[in-house]
């Protein structure tokens, strides 16, 4: 591959406010709402340096989430303000990663987290663009200190509930938002009697895509570190695999 210019990123960083449909029943922020708040400034940061969804579509290509980890210190509450800092950490393979942190308004750290991102052309084929290689601008503070990891769990999992994907679950590009797949975790993690309020990090590996009609069936495991999640749509493929980490707080 060829090597990115070493030109240097800002973080973007910005206040906001937690929102209700971002929490909880006990008002806490939800894994989803943290989910969501990152990768809408994702977007508006890629866009700002000039890579963004609408400057990829031009090239017929397009960005796709593919690894997350959350790491969780303290959970924002409702309407409490926070910062939300997001900046291109580096290059890993096929994997274009961004960092991103939120910390409260005396500036301690709540949550951090790191993701990968592949560009793929119209066929889901990954790509390297070299204008994109070139040009990207890395930071190379890293929130957690290592990349998203691979995910693998090959015990017996019992499956717990099934869903139908409808209008509303669907994204921009027709497939299920990803953000759905982290409440249906917590969803999941509750049947098991599991609080999100609990959870101090979760690693999400999006592995396949769910489109209208489809039917994904929820499974849960857990072994001596972990819980764990994975979706799997229509009896076949496996749509996610996520590995959570929970203490009582």
């Amino acid at each position: 591959m060829k090597q990115a210019k070493l030109i240097k990123a800002e973080a973007f960083s910005q206040k906001e406010e937690v929102r209700s449909f971002e929490v909880n029943s006990e008002k806490n922020m939800n894994i989803a709402g943290i989910a969501r708040k990152f990768q809408e400034m994702a977007w508006e940061h890629s866009s700002r340096l000039k890579y963004g969804y609408k400057d990829l579509k031009k090239r017929n290509l397009h960005w796709v989430l593919t690894r997350t980890e959350i790491k969780i210190q303290r959970i924002p509450v409702w309407t409490e303000l926070i910062t939300l800092s997001t900046w291109p950490s580096g290059l890993d393979r096929l994997f274009f990663v961004r960092d991103f942190e939120y910390r409260n308004k005396q500036g301690d750290l709540c949550v951090s987290g790191s993701s990968d991102w592949m560009i793929v052309n119209d066929k889901l084929r990954p790509q390297i663009p070299a204008h994109v290689i070139e040009q990207i601008p890395i930071n190379d503070e890293s929130a957690l200190g290592k990349y998203p990891e691979k995910l693998q769990f090959k015990d017996k999992m019992q499956s717990v509930f099934s869903v139908t994907i409808r209008l509303s679950d669907l994204d921009p590009n027709y497939h299920t938002n990803n953000i759905r797949y982290y409440q249906w975790t917590c969803d999941c993690l509750s049947e098991m009697g599991i609080s999100d309020n609990d959870i101090v990090r979760v690693e999400m590996n999006f592995l396949y895509e769910c489109r209208k009609g489809d039917v994904l069936e929820m499974f849960y495991a857990k072994d001596d570190a972990a819980h764990w999640v994975k979706g799997k749509r229509n009896g076949e493929q496996d749509v996610f695999l996520c590995r959570i980490e929970a203490e009582k707080r």
